[in-house]
Formats: C-alpha cells, structure tokens, sequence
C-alpha cells in the first residue's frame, strides 16, 4: 500500500509538472506580452491592483480605491487566491519589491492552477480508468476549447483552480463511496475549499454529496458521513470567519463565501448526522431509506427557503432592470450563438453526457451505479446549459469530458475483443474531442477570412503614465474596459468599471458617454464627477449599445469632433489615446 502510494504522489507530480509546462507552451502569443507589462485580460490587472493596495494598509483587501468616482468598489473575488498569490511573490519581494513581485507571481499562477488541473483531473478518472490512460485527462483538458479560452499565460484568476476544485471534490467523493473515513474527511475539505474559491463550484460539491447519499440508501456509511458534514462545515466556516465580505461575516453576499454558504454547510453536516443517527437505529430499509431522504431534502429545503435568491445564479446578483445593460458589455455572460460555439463550448460537454447516459443505462440493474451515473449525467448537463446561457462556465462541460476521457479509452479497451476495433474507437474518441469541436471554427476562417479594420492605435495602456499625470488624483471619464489597467499602471480615479458590485458607477460612465452633446458640459457628465475625458481612437461607434445617438460624446470622440467644452490635455498617437479637460473642471487653467 505504501509503495502504491509513493507511486502514485510521484504520478501525479508528473503529471502536475508536465501540465504546467504545456499550458504555458500552448499560449506562444501571450509569452512575449507578458514579459512586456502586457496581461490578458482586465480582471488580471483588478486583482494586482486589489492586492497591492490592500498590502500597503496590512491587510488582504475585499474592495478596490480610486474606483466609481473615488468611493471604494466592491470586487466580489475570494481573498483565497489573493492569499496564494502573496505568499508566491514575498519571498521576491525582498528583492524586487512587491509590486513586481505581486506580478511575477501572478503570473506563475496560470501554470500552477494547470499543473493542479492536470493532477486533479486524473485524479477524479482513476478510480475508473486503466493507468496508462491518465495522462489522457490532463492534455484533453488543456487542449479542449471551453478550458483553452481560461487557461492562458498571463491571466490571473481563479476560473482554472475552480475546475480543478470541483475534479478534486469529486475524486474524493468518489473514493468516499464505501464508507471510508479518510476519503470522506477530504471531501469535505476539498467541498468547503471549491466553494471558498468560488461559490459558482457549489452545484457540483452538492451533486457529489447526492452521489455519496445515493451509496448510503444501499449500505450504512453514516459515520463516514458524518465525518463529511463536519469537515465541510467546518471549512466553510473557517472560510467565511477569515475571508468574510465586506462589511463583516453577518453580510450575505451570494457570489462569494459568505454566512449564505455557512448555513449550507450545516444544512448539509446536519443531513449527514441525520444519516448517521439512522445507522444506529433498529429499522426496515424501507424506514431507514425514507427518512434519510425526508432529512436530506429537509435540511436543504430550509436553507433554500432562508436565502431564496441564491436559486436565481447569476440572475440575483444585479437589480433585472440594470441586468440587461450591464451584461451586455461583459464577454464572458453572452449566450452561446452559432454554430461555431456550439461545437467548440457545448459538444465536449454533450458528447461526455451521452456517454454518461449510456453507462447509466448499461448498469441499470445495479441501482447505485447506475444512480450515480445519472448524478453525473446531472452534472455534466447542469454545466452544459449553464454554458449555454452563460459562456464563463466553459471550462466545467469541458472538464466533465476531460476527466471521462480515460474512463471511454478504458472501458473500449475492456469491452471491446477485436484489438483493431478498439484501437479504431480510441483514435474517433481523440477526434471527437480534440479535433471535431474545431472543425467548424476553422472552416469558417478559412472560408470567410477576417480583414483586419483600421483602428488607429494599439490601445496598449503600457507607458500611458505620462499622459495622465495632469489627471493624477482626479477623476477620469473612459471606456470601462481600460479601467483595471489604468487603475493598475497610474494614480488617476475612474467613473466606472464591469464589476457587479460598481453597478452605479458603470451605469454612470454610460450614461455621460450617450449624453447627447450640449453647448455645455451635459447633466450626465457632471453626475460621474469627471475632470479628465481619455479616450482611445476606435471605429465602433456603437460600442455602448446599437441606439447610440450620433451627436453622444461617444460617437462624435470616434469622428474626431470633440465637443468645444473638451480642451485637448496631450495624445498618443502610437497608442490611440487622447485626453481631454473638461471645461469648468477644479483643474482648469485659462
């Protein structure tokens, strides 16, 4: 058992190393960048910047300053990551100092959270699959569509840890089908960790702990679920006591762990107790079976009943009339359209569920393996549809397919006799997920070339420093999708930006950029506060939305026709951006 054990931590080294390495060798146009002071994406540069200024206090920090007009701005991320980030770059910072080492390591955390992928994915197959197929999970992860548009050098978040959370809860639940106590234990640690980094992990910690109840109707494992209930509670617990949201652990915030999920836990460790109480109880099955579920379904009807908006997702975050607005800047909750989407966001997941369903099917006669393949099936299709409403869920249907990967190869291998046969279906399984997802995407490029549209600068906010010194410490009125680096790379103090939690300050940016232009500044502009107008050369007129007037500050920015009350501060010309004083600012000089 030990030299098993050895063998395996040295596996699954392996295959966190090798995972690293190839996530960072599949991103060869992000490289370069990167080491250039260039991230991918915004949020990377919210979570440096929410980091460093909560260090210059002494503390983690739950909101971001020079935000929505200057009033500090909720950001709704888990401090978890933040914590992992900080104890990577303080060893550098001795050297370099923290604010570049708060950059290299988050940088180094894209490689790590796919090495912890990789490890996790195989580690949620092997129950179920040969050894020479592990190594299986780890490249379909990486290379599937839905992980691939995550998992790129330079971005800093926790949407590929979340993945691997969720693989490595349900391996543990997994392991913990018969009762045993040390699996049980990790998997409510593992639980209570997936939804402390993410509460978007909640639905399938659950469905594994409904896959463990389905194992206890058929054999008494109360006392190893007891154990679960515990560990999970007590990890949330300890999340929510250490990591509570701003303003207090009493604060219920449902897009992070917050008292919301604390309850949940011991919604859930009461349902386990429940069992385990049962366990010990002279009673038919009929009986036993019963009231377990009644204490299951209780437990959980209680606390739905106490947080009802938490059944809404996404939905009851943001007020319905704003909703509408909001996202439809926000890239990552557009729906799925097209054909092209489908089979690069959707298949993977669709493909892995009709697998699923056809275990499920195979097995019928044995009620608990057949009950838990109807859980996955569950999960993979509660991901599914969710991607397809919500595109920032990709990554889960991808991982479902990823994981079941070795279990297909190992289960051809098995059942099929002729060697050729076999060997044919492992390749098709290969090309229906790696190459037939692509296949789509690549004709239409090929078919219907993208021509490249005059821009008129990069709008790289690298160096931008020197342009918006005039506007240090004042307020700026600019497209919210270069807030987080201007945030990041200067001291000037933005309108608004996408995160749900500044709703009012983007709806004020909005609202002063689709002002019709008056002879003077419009309510509109006056309402964010704003000094400073910068705004980088661009030809989407309808950036802001379709009904965008032809005489907004927007649109007349894009024609070159500044308004007269927009005294032009400095530009550059390489990078697009012109910055303008508002007239009658605090800062303006005749």
């Amino acid at each position: 058992m030990q030299s098993r054990y050895m063998s395996n931590r040295r596996l699954y080294a392996m295959l966190f190393l090798a995972s690293a390495l190839a996530a960072v060798a599949v991103s060869p146009t992000t490289i370069l960048p990167v080491f250039h002071d260039r991230l991918v994406d915004g949020d990377s540069y919210m979570r440096l910047l929410r980091i460093e200024q909560g260090l210059k206090h002494g503390y983690l920090a739950n909101v971001v300053q020079r935000d929505d007009s200057g009033a500090p701005m909720v950001v709704e991320w888990s401090r978890l990551v933040d914590a992992f980030i900080v104890a990577l770059a303080a060893p550098l910072a001795f050297f370099v100092g923290w604010h570049h080492a708060l950059y290299i390591a988050g940088v180094a955390t894209q490689p790590i959270f796919a090495g912890a992928l990789g490890a996790s994915l195989s580690f949620a197959s092997e129950p179920l699959s040969k050894r020479e197929f592990l190594w299986v999970a780890p490249v379909v992860g990486i290379l599937l569509p839905g992980v691939r548009g995550f998992d790129v050098f330079g971005v800093i978040h926790y949407h590929i840890i979340l993945l691997a959370a969720i693989a490595f809860t349900l391996g543990w639940c997994f392991r913990a089908r018969n009762g045993a106590l040390r699996p049980m234990f990790y998997c409510g640690i593992a639980g209570g960790l997936a939804i402390w980094i993410t509460p978007e992990t909640m639905p399938f910690v659950l469905l594994g702990y409904v896959a463990l109840g389905l194992s206890w109707l058929q054999r008494p494992i109360g006392a190893g679920m007891a154990l679960l209930g515990a560990s999970f509670f007590l990890t949330t617990a300890f999340g929510t006591l250490i990591d509570p949201p701003h303003g207090g652990i009493w604060v219920a915030e449902s897009d992070r762990i917050s008292i919301i999920y604390a309850e949940l836990a011991l919604a859930v460790a009461a349902a386990c107790l429940a069992l385990a109480w049962l366990d010990k109880k002279p009673m038919s099955g009929v009986r036993r079976k019963a009231f377990g579920l009644v204490a299951a379904l209780l437990s959980f009807a209680i606390w739905l009943a106490c947080w009802p908006r938490i059944s809404l997702g996404p939905f009851g975050l943001i007020p319905h009339s704003d909703m509408r607005v909001f996202y439809g800047q926000m890239a990552e909750v557009q729906p799925v359209t097209g054909a092209t989407e489908f089979f690069l966001l959707l298949f993977p997941g669709l493909f892995a569920m009709v697998y699923v369903l056809l275990r499920a099917w195979r097995s019928r006669r044995d009620v608990e393996a057949s009950g838990a393949w109807l859980v996955l099936a569950a999960g993979i299709a509660l991901s599914t549809g969710l991607t397809a409403r919500f595109v920032i869920f990709q990554q889960i249907p991808a991982g479902f397919a990823a994981a079941l990967a070795p279990v297909i190869l190992t289960d051809i291998t098995d059942s099929v006799v002729r060697e050729a046969a076999a060997a044919s279906l492992r390749v098709s399984t290969f090309f229906f997920l790696l190459v037939f997802p692509y296949l789509p995407a690549l004709t239409m490029a090929y078919l219907h070339p993208q021509k490249s549209v005059p821009h008129g600068g990069s709008c790289s906010t690298v160096g931008i420093g020197r342009l918006l010194a005039p506007a240090s410490g004042k307020i700026v009125l600019t497209a919210v999708n270069y807030a987080p680096q201007l945030l990041y790379r200067t001291k000037i103090i933005i309108v608004g930006s996408l995160y749900q939690h500044g709703i009012k300050g983007y709806l004020r940016a909005r609202a002063a950029w689709r002002a019709p232009a008056t002879p003077s500044p419009s309510p509109q502009l006056r309402a964010t506060g704003a000094e400073f107008v910068l705004f980088c050369n661009t030809t989407a007129r309808e950036y802001l939305g379709p009904h965008t007037a032809k005489n907004s500050l927007w649109a007349l920015l894009v024609e070159h026709r500044p308004p007269h009350w927009l005294h032009l501060v400095g530009e550059e010309p390489k990078q697009g951006f012109r910055l303008y004083r508002v007239a009658g600012s605090s800062d303006e000089h005749p």
